[in-house]
Parts: structure tokens; C-alpha cells; sequence
């Protein structure tokens, strides 16, 4: 299943698609920031894929629940970025 998120279109003309692809064997909460006035979260199953627009300087958070605690991993919305 994929999951897709457009923000408002305010700052359209510099967003970009970009997909992250949970590979993991455990849910994860992906968070984007530096999007302007909005925020998003979502959940995200194993074999997942997200689709989002944002800017490259953008980031996207990933918490993800282990044996000792919660985990943060942090990823540049540029490495996501969607090729045609």
C-alpha cells in the first residue's frame, strides 16, 4: 500500500515528490519537518511507501519502537527525491 501527502499549495512552484519505502519488519511514525504553517505524520507498515511533497530542505523523521527504547533516524527529503 502507498500513502500520499500534498501540503497546501503555497509554496507549490519549489516542492518536489519525494518517497520513502519503510524496510523494516516493524512499524514505523514518519514526521516531516520544515514544512511552512503544516505538519505531518504518519504511520508507516513494513513494506510501506510514502509519497510526499516538500522542499529538499526538508527532513524526514523516523521513530521506530526497539527492545531499548524508542530510536530517531533522520533522512534529507533530498535523498528521497523521486526520479522520472
Amino acid at each position: 500500500m502507498t500513502q500520499i501527502f500534498f501540503p497546501s499549495t503555497s509554496d507549490i512552484e519549489r516542492q518536489k515528490t519525494y518517497c520513502y519505502v519503510n524496510n523494516s519488519a516493524k512499524v514505523v511514525i514518519a514526521k516531516i519537518n520544515g514544512l511552512k504553517n503544516r505538519d505531518c505524520e504518519r504511520v508507516i507498515f513494513p513494506s510501506e511507501r510514502f509519497l510526499f511533497l516538500a522542499n529538499d530542505d526538508c527532513e524526514l523523521e523516523i521513530h521506530q519502537q526497539t527492545e531499548v527504547g524508542i530510536i530517531k533516524d533522520t533522512i534529507a527529503c533530498c535523498k528521497l527525491k523521486v526520479t522520472k
